[in-house]
């Protein structure tokens, strides 16, 4: 019988790699939340952290890749929205410099990882967006844009935020939330993006000069932008709004814009484009049709990303560095309940993982479980188990590995004799794969 199960799963994976059939396994991460951003640690394959706003209420802060969750904020006044949105320093696994903006323009600063917050003094007022500069040896420099009731200025502070000097008036008013983005790659990092109202702004030096690059009007409100990895190489940017998804591969030319229809129901697209772009052309998009979208070809066509799910999908991202990670967030229709889901297999990628099919039975265990896997290659394998507060409690060196079917056993003895839940990582080198495991 578990010969025939192999086959299935195997005669699978061959029908969806021969048919370019987008893939996806999702797993649930956090429940009962609303989620309203998704924000992954530059440095997550480091120190595995997210955070996750939920409601404009809570947020929340995972170090174990979503295995278990704390409360690092909440909302002083729950019956409104309160956290608009956030920004993780590029530099975190060393600064621990973390950001929440506010809705009324007020931020508040991590210096721990985001175990404790304090309000930022002397900053512009009506502060809507933050973003770092990407350069090496410019991580002082941060952005900001206001609005949210007063006036749409950019300013610029280059001692992380102690001083702040004005380079941009975008509207003397402003009633909405303006988004600011800049360029991840660092022979393009001082390249902004600028929300005003239904238009965008670019600037090519840091905010010094602005040229309007989209006044098209779109759809509804803009979603989001995203820039290409390689930006300074192949020029392209992405924008979305609550149905089009528009490319532009001229570095912001105002007539270079191309559109494409995504989806026909009316909910803001996200936008989360692959680290590895420019070899592979994979563009990723939230829906209303209760899956995520992807791009294969840069944006051209779009395709469904896994089985359809039972919410709209809302909030999309991925870790920056191999073994790539996707979170996505979901939310019933009525946007009273949600969930978060994680993905550590992509259609594309997941051919290229060295290690697959991984599982431990039984599970819940007690007295001893059996891990197996399917490994691509020969490999010496490492098994580390965590806590649910992240602490290491048993790493092992199993070995050597040829290429196929391996499997070993695990007493459950010392400290893996405790009830409780733990993550078990098999790693080789810096690659990784992690699963749940149960003792009773």
């Amino acid at each position: 019988m578990n010969h025939i199960r192999l086959l299935i799963v195997t005669l699978a994976f061959s029908l969806m790699s021969a048919g370019n059939i987008a893939f996806a396994q999702w797993n649930t991460v956090l429940t009962d939340v609303i989620p309203t951003g998704i924000y992954i640690s530059p440095d997550y394959s480091s120190d595995r952290t997210i955070f996750v706003i939920d409601n404009h209420r809570v947020l929340w802060r995972s170090i174990n890749e979503g295995f278990s969750w704390s409360k690092v904020l909440t909302a002083q006044n729950q019956s409104a929205p309160e956290f608009l949105r956030m920004l993780i320093s590029p530099e975190f696994l060393a600064d621990g410099a973390a950001y929440v903006i506010k809705t009324n323009g007020e931020v508040l600063k991590s210096s721990d990882s985001g175990f404790s917050w304090a309000p930022m003094p002397d900053l512009p007022a009506n502060v809507t967006d933050l973003a770092y500069s990407p350069l090496p040896g410019n991580s002082n420099y941060i952005y900001a844009l206001t609005g949210g009731g007063g006036p749409e200025n950019l300013f610029v502070s280059t001692d992380e935020g102690i001083t702040w000097s004005h380079l941009q008036n975008l509207s003397s008013s402003t009633e909405t939330f303006p988004r600011l983005w800049i360029s991840g790659e660092t022979d393009s990092g001082f390249f902004l993006a600028l929300q005003s109202e239904k238009d965008i702004y670019l600037s090519p030096d840091g905010g010094t000069n602005l040229y309007l690059s989209f006044n098209q009007g779109f759809e509804s409100s803009l979603s989001d932008v995203v820039f290409s990895p390689e930006f300074s190489t192949d020029s392209t940017l992405y924008a979305s709004d609550w149905k089009f998804i528009w490319k532009n591969n001229h570095a912001g030319n105002p007539l270079s814009w191309i559109k494409s229809e995504l989806q026909t129901g009316e909910m803001p697209i996200k936008l989360a484009i692959s680290p590895s772009f420019q070899t592979d052309r994979t563009i990723y998009a939230t829906s209303s049709e209760k899956v995520i979208k992807r791009s294969p070809d840069g944006g051209i066509t779009w395709e469904n990303f896994g089985i359809p799910l039972n919410m709209n999908t809302s909030q999309i991202a991925i870790s920056s560095e191999a073994p790539l990670t996707m979170f996505i967030g979901i939310i019933s229709d009525d946007m009273t309940s949600g969930k978060i889901l994680k993905s550590e297999f992509f259609n594309g990628i997941e051919d290229k993982q060295w290690l697959k099919h991984v599982n431990c039975y039984p599970n819940p265990a007690f007295g001893e479980t059996k891990i197996s896997f399917t490994t691509n290659k020969h490999s010496n394998i490492t098994l580390s188990i965590f806590d649910v507060l992240g602490n290491m409690i048993l790493c092992r060196n199993l070995g050597e590995f040829d290429t196929g079917n391996q499997s070993v056993t695990l007493p459950l003895d010392g400290n893996l004799a405790v009830s409780g839940l733990y993550f078990c990582r098999l790693h080789s080198g810096n690659e990784y794969y992690s699963i749940k495991l149960a003792v009773r």
